[in-house]
C-alpha cells in the first residue's frame, strides 16, 4: 500500500467529510428523537456547522488533490487548468457537485431546524423536513459517482447509498446521544435510548443487508478476506463492526433496561455509547484507507 502525501491527505479528506456526513444525516433524526429540546441542540449547534464547514473544505480539497494526482507536477499540478477540466467531467468532478450541494442541503435544512427550535415554526419544520429527506437521496447518490463503486449494477448503487446513509445515521447519533445521557435525567434517557434502538434495528438490519449484497460484488473469491490487503482490511472491519453489534445490544439489553430500574447509572452508559463512538471512528478510518490506497481485485 502506497503512502504519498496525495494519499494521506486523500484519507484526511475523506474522513472529514465522512464525519460532516454523519452529523448531516443524524442530527434532525436526533432533534425528532427528543422533541426538539432547546438545550440539546444548542449544544450541537456549533459542532453541527464547524463539521460540514470542514466537510465542504474537504470536498474541495479532495478534487484539487486528484486534480494534482493526475498532473504529476507536485503542488502546481492541483491548478492546471488542462487536468482541472479533465478531472472535472470524470466521475470525482460528479461526486464533488453531489457532495457540495448535499453540505449546502444539510446547511440550510439545520439552519431551519434550529430556528424551529428558538422560535416554533411549523412551516419552517416541514421545509427542513423536505430539504432534509432530498438532502438524504443526494448523499447517498454522492457515494456511487467514483471508485471501484461507480463500475458495479444499479441495485448495487442503491446498495451502497443505503448502507453509508445507515452507518452515518447511527454512527452520527452516538455523540448527541451521549449529551444526552449528560443532560437528561435517567427515565427521560431511557425512554429516548428505547425509542433509538427500536429505530436502530431496522437501520442495523438495512446496513447489514446493503453491505452484505456489496461484500458479494466485491469480494468474488473468498481466499482474498486472507491472502490481500482488501481482504485483510475488509477483515478488520468486519471484526470491528461484530463487537459495534455485540456494544449496541448490551446497551439495548443490559444498560437502558437497567436505567428504569435505577439499577445502572446515566454515567455508565455514555461511557459505554463512548466506547461505542471510538470503534464507530475505527470503522470509518478502515473504509477510509480501503477507499483510499487499496481496492478489490476485481475491479
Amino acid at each position: 500500500m502506497p503512502s504519498s502525501i496525495w494519499e494521506i491527505a486523500t484519507l484526511v479528506t475523506k474522513l472529514l467529510i465522512y464525519a460532516g456526513f454523519a452529523q448531516a444525516v443524524a442530527i434532525p433524526f436526533i432533534a425528532v428523537l427528543c422533541r426538539f429540546n432547546h438545550s440539546i441542540l444548542n449544544q450541537l449547534k456549533k459542532v453541527s456547522y464547524t463539521g460540514l464547514f470542514l466537510a465542504l473544505l474537504a470536498t474541495t480539497a479532495y478534487f484539487f488533490i486528484q486534480v494534482a494526482v493526475f498532473a504529476e507536477n507536485g503542488l502546481s499540478g492541483a491548478f492546471d487548468q488542462f487536468y482541472i477540466e479533465l478531472i472535472w467531467h470524470s466521475g470525482v468532478g460528479e461526486m464533488t457537485v453531489w457532495r457540495a450541494s448535499a453540505v449546502i442541503m444539510s446547511l440550510l435544512s439545520l439552519v431551519l431546524i434550529y430556528r424551529h427550535v428558538n422560535n416554533p415554526n411549523q412551516r419552517l419544520l416541514v421545509l427542513s423536513m423536505i430539504i432534509y429527506t432530498l438532502n438524504l437521496f443526494v448523499i447517498g447518490l454522492s457515494f456511487t459517482a467514483s471508485g471501484h463503486v461507480s463500475e458495479l449494477s444499479s441495485l448495487a448503487h442503491f446498495a451502497i447509498g443505503l448502507h453509508v446513509l445507515m452507518a452515518f445515521g447511527w454512527l452520527g447519533s452516538l455523540w448527541p446521544l451521549i449529551i444526552i445521557c449528560r443532560t437528561f435525567k435517567p427515565q427521560a434517557v431511557a425512554h429516548v435510548m428505547h425509542r433509538f434502538g427500536q429505530i436502530a434495528l431496522i437501520m442495523v438490519a438495512l446496513l447489514i443487508a446493503a453491505g452484505g449484497y456489496l461484500a458479494f460484488n466485491l469480494i468474488v473469491d473468498f481466499n482474498a478476506l486472507a491472502n490481500t490487503n482488501y481482504g485483510q482490511l475488509f477483515s478488520l472491519k468486519l471484526i470491528l463492526v461484530f463487537h459495534i453489534l455485540l456494544l449496541a445490544t448490551f446497551h439495548k439489553f443490559i444498560l437502558v433496561p437497567g436505567l428504569l430500574k435505577a439499577r445502572k447509572s446515566k454515567q455508565s452508559l455514555a461511557g459505554s455509547i463512548k466506547a461505542e463512538l471510538n470503534i464507530g471512528l475505527a470503522i470509518l478510518i478502515v473504509t477510509a484507507v480501503l477507499t483510499t490506497f487499496v481496492g478489490p481485485a476485481s475491479h
